[in-house]
């Protein structure tokens, strides 16, 4: 009903033996539209669905609290970034083994950026995406400087295409799993927190810089205590008496 139809069409008699295949995991038969749009109703719906008792919800009082915060804006996303920052505290922050797996799939899905890190201490750049995942998780659309600001400027000077940053965000994703978080609810934090960063990304370094405006010449400073030159003026002779 939420999406319009059924998760599994059922147009022939074989087409039942693809309802198992549903409840043993709803979430993969969501519409991406709604994990980009609405990933915290759809992942209180998927528990709801668990093929699981003791994974679903255990009241309704609890369903009614996972969704209460989703109704206020401010607090939507909110509910994801707690699910996201503890995740980094335990698979990310400081951790070189967790930005080594990141990059050797981002350049396994984005074979071209690979060469813009030829003559890059990778060691360093472990510590300076550390830092930028920190900024990432406390990002806020609204007016600038954001907390990706800083991050925005470094990345126009290298000129990435858009699917790149499609390739960071898979590549995330799969490294996260790969460094042991297997927990569904919270890669789908870590799906909603993100996707609005890297969108923000996407926009801003597809912007061309705008050229510092040229200042008019102006003279320069007087020096303390000086003063302007003045033209003396003749002195007019007085007739005698």
């Amino acid at each position: 009903m939420l999406q319009g139809g059924p998760p599994v069409p059922i147009k022939q008699l074989a087409d039942l033996a693809k309802l198992p295949s549903f409840f043993d995991n709803p979430r993969t038969f969501f519409d991406k539209t709604w994990r980009d749009q609405a990933p915290g109703l759809s992942r209180v719906i998927a528990r709801m669905l668990s093929k699981e008792p003791l994974q679903r919800w255990d009241s309704m009082t609890a369903i009614l609290n996972a969704i209460e915060p989703l109704q206020r804006s401010q607090l939507r996303q909110e509910v994801h970034v707690g699910d996201a920052k503890r995740s980094y505290c335990r698979y990310c922050q400081g951790k070189p083994a967790f930005y080594r797996t990141f990059y050797s799939t981002f350049f396994r899905r984005s074979p071209a950026t690979e060469g813009l890190f030829a003559n890059v201490s990778m060691d360093r750049q472990y510590e300076m995406i550390d830092e930028a995942i920190e900024r990432l998780l406390n990002f806020r659309e609204g007016t600038e400087p954001t907390t990706l600001s800083r991050t925005r400027d470094a990345h126009r000077r290298i000129q990435l295409a858009p699917t790149d940053f499609d390739h960071f965000h898979e590549a995330f994703l799969e490294a996260l799993v790969a460094m042991g978080e297997r927990d569904p609810e919270v890669l789908d934090s870590w799906y909603a927190v993100l996707r609005p960063s890297l969108d923000y990304m996407k926009q801003v370094c597809a912007q061309k810089p705008q050229p510092k405006p040229v200042r008019a010449h102006e003279p320069p400073p007087k020096a303390k205590g000086a003063t302007s030159p003045t033209c003396a003026r003749p002195r007019t002779p007085s007739n005698a008496n």
